[in-house]
């Protein structure tokens, strides 16, 4: 029997004072606010992907890293590529009912590996942040 390993990243998105946009404008444009934000994280989600809600303004998307076969900063640069792309695009400006609107989210995510080795992994997503580049080897 064979069992192919995998990897994937998981994130955990939070729209940040939705209960005051639904204070200010009132609920049917919170929830076309939520409507719009959904219709984005499907957009990010891609073929590798499956996204969906977990409560009333949260969303978690979980992405299967692909085998780069590049040890793991190559994975590192895909997995913070894709957080940079869900908050730069959950936070572009919406306009609805004639009113501009821009989200503010927060984001979270974790790795789960049965390939790589996770503590080196977390360590290269450090340095990319901090534009260090460290070469890295395939174990």
């Amino acid at each position: 029997l064979w069992i192919q390993k995998i990897d994937f990243a998981l994130f955990y998105i939070d729209i940040d004072d939705l209960k005051l946009t639904n204070e200010k404008y009132g609920h049917d444009f919170g929830d076309q606010v939520l409507k719009n934000i959904s219709e984005k994280i499907l957009s990010i989600a891609g073929q590798n992907s499956v996204a969906f809600s977990f409560g009333g303004d949260e969303f978690v998307l979980v992405h299967q890293l692909p085998d780069t076969g590049k040890g793991p900063a190559s994975v590192s640069r895909v997995v913070l590529t894709l957080d940079e792309k869900i908050r730069t695009i959950l936070s572009d400006i919406q306009y609805i009912d004639g009113n501009s609107y821009r989200a503010g989210v927060s984001v979270g995510f974790s790795v789960f590996s049965e390939t790589l080795n996770i503590e080196k992994m977390l360590n290269e997503q450090i340095q990319i942040k901090k534009n260090k580049l460290i070469p890295v080897t395939n174990e």
